[in-house]
């Protein structure tokens, strides 16, 4: 067909929350930090991912690959996105991404209804977090 798709790994490989939280700041909060709080987005952590992902990339048989990341919306910073270009190792001009946009109302909903799946997680009213879901909040920028 011309198109593989990464499986990701450890845990869930079909969650790829790996690409956002080996490319996010150590000291940024997100989905992943609190559903595997054993995780720690150290250089190992980036070394293992930048690993998994450049050997997928050269063993392909077909000429494109597709990364789904949804939590990539988390990434914010210059030297975030330095980092997830880094996990490819590739040109710019031979990666192309698609983004999928959502109603910001009805993201937001959702998105408050993921946080509160899990007794421990709350919404935020700090700007800074993950979980900040006013109305203003960056995650639907």
């Amino acid at each position: 067909m011309g198109f593989q798709l990464y499986s990701g790994c450890h845990r869930s490989p079909t969650n790829h929350r790996k690409l956002h939280f080996a490319s996010l700041r150590a000291d940024r909060d997100c989905f992943a930090k609190h559903n595997d709080p054993d995780l720690s987005a150290d250089a190992g952590y980036f070394d293992l991912i930048a690993h998994r992902v450049r050997s997928f990339l050269k063993q392909s048989a077909v000429p494109h690959q597709i990364f789904t990341n949804e939590d990539l919306s988390h990434l914010r910073f210059p030297d975030e996105f330095a980092r997830l270009r880094a996990i490819f190792n590739a040109p710019s001009s031979e990666i192309c991404v698609i983004a999928y946009l959502r109603n910001k109302v009805d993201f937001l909903r959702f998105y408050n209804q993921q946080i509160l799946k899990r007794r421990v997680r709350e919404p935020s009213r700090n700007p800074s977090l993950a979980f900040y879901v006013d109305d203003e909040s960056w995650l639907a920028d």
